[in-house]
C-alpha cells in the first residue's frame, strides 16, 4: 500500500511537472539558457569580448526598454483580436512566445540602429532612448514590409520579404491561441447549459439581459440579437443546442467571469416561483 501510495504521488508530480514546462516553455527555455550561460562563466571561464562588454554596459537598459516596447506592440496585437478574454489571450503560451518573438525582433532592430542609425535615420543622432523607442514599436513595421511582389506564370502572387515569414507565424500563434481558448469555451458552455433546467426560455431571458452593457455599441447588439434569432428559428437543433450556440455569442461580448455570472442568475430566475399578478381591481376585503 504505501508503494502504491509513493507511486500515485510520483506520478502526479511527473504530471504536473510535464503541465508546467508546457504552460511555461519559453520561461523554462530562457531558464536553462541563463543557466547555461552561468555556468559557462563560472566553469569554463568564458568570457564575452571587450567590444560586446562595453556594447552592453553602455546600452543594457535601453536594451530591455526596446524588448518591452516590442512585446506591447505584441501583445497589442492579440488584445485586438480576443474580445471576450484579451489578457488571457495574451498571457496564454503563444501569447506569451508570440510577445517574446516581438520583443527579440526588437532588441535585433535596436543592435541595427545603432550601428547604422547615422545613415539610415540621422535625426536620431546619439539618443540611446529614442532609438529604443523606434526599435520597439517600429521593428514590426519593417517586418510586414513587402520587398516585391513575384508573380508566376499562372497568375500568382508570392510577396518576397520579412512579412512571408511574419505572416506565416502570426497565423500560426493565431490558431494556437484560438485551440487553447476554444477548449476553455466549449467545456464553459458545456458545463453551463447542461446545468439549465428549461433551456427552451434561456434564450429570451439572456436576450433581455443585453441592455446591461452600457458600453457596447448598438450595432453589436443588434448583431447579436439577429444571431439570436437567426439560432432560434433553426428546426434541426433542440432548445439545449441552441441555448449552447447563443451562449459563446455572450461570452464573446461579456468574457468568461461575466458569462457565469449571467447563467447563475439564469438558473435563479428558473429555480425561484413564479411571482403573482394581482388584477386591475382587486376586491376589497370583508
Amino acid at each position: 500500500m504505501p508503494d502504491d501510495n509513493l507511486r500515485l504521488t510520483l506520478s502526479r508530480v511527473r504530471v504536473s511537472f510535464r503541465n508546467f514546462v508546457t504552460s511555461y516553455s519559453e520561461l523554462f527555455l530562457l531558464a536553462l539558457l541563463a543557466l547555461a550561460t552561468l555556468l559557462a562563466r563560472s566553469v569554463f571561464g568564458w568570457e564575452l569580448s571587450p567590444t560586446v562588454q562595453a556594447f552592453l554596459k553602455e546600452h543594457q537598459y535601453y536594451l530591455v526598454l526596446a524588448v518591452i516596447f516590442g512585446a506591447m506592440v505584441g501583445a497589442s496585437e492579440i488584445i485586438s483580436r480576443y474580445r471576450d478574454e484579451p489578457y488571457r489571450a495574451t498571457f496564454s503560451p503563444p501569447g506569451r512566445i508570440y510577445m517574446l518573438l516581438n520583443g527579440l525582433i526588437s532588441l535585433a532592430a535596436y543592435v541595427v540602429l545603432v550601428k547604422y542609425r547615422a545613415n539610415v535615420l540621422p535625426a536620431l543622432g546619439s539618443d540611446n532612448l529614442m532609438t529604443s523607442v523606434v526599435a520597439g514599436f517600429g521593428a514590426m513595421v519593417f517586418m510586414r514590409s513587402k520587398l516585391f511582389n513575384f508573380r508566376t506564370e499562372g497568375g500568382e502572387n508570392f510577396s518576397v520579404g520579412p512579412d512571408a515569414v511574419l505572416s506565416t507565424f502570426l497565423s500560426s500563434v493565431n490558431r494556437r491561441i484560438d485551440r487553447f481558448l476554444s477548449a476553455i469555451r466549449q467545456e464553459m458552455v458545456y458545463q453551463e447549459v447542461v446545468a439549465v433546467l428549461k433551456p427552451q426560455n434561456a434564450p429570451k431571458f439572456l436576450e433581455i439581459f443585453l441592455t446591461a452593457y452600457q458600453s457596447i455599441p448598438a450595432e453589436e447588439k443588434k448583431e447579436l440579437a439577429d444571431d439570436i434569432k437567426a439560432v432560434l428559428d433553426r428546426k434541426d437543433l433542440d432548445d439545449q443546442l441552441k441555448l449552447m450556440a447563443i451562449s459563446f455569442g455572450f461570452m464573446n461580448i461579456g468574457g468568461y467571469k461575466n458569462f457565469k455570472g449571467l447563467m447563475a442568475l439564469l438558473k435563479r430566475y428558473q429555480e425561484s416561483p413564479p411571482l403573482e399578478t394581482t388584477g386591475p381591481n382587486p376586491t376589497p376585503g370583508p
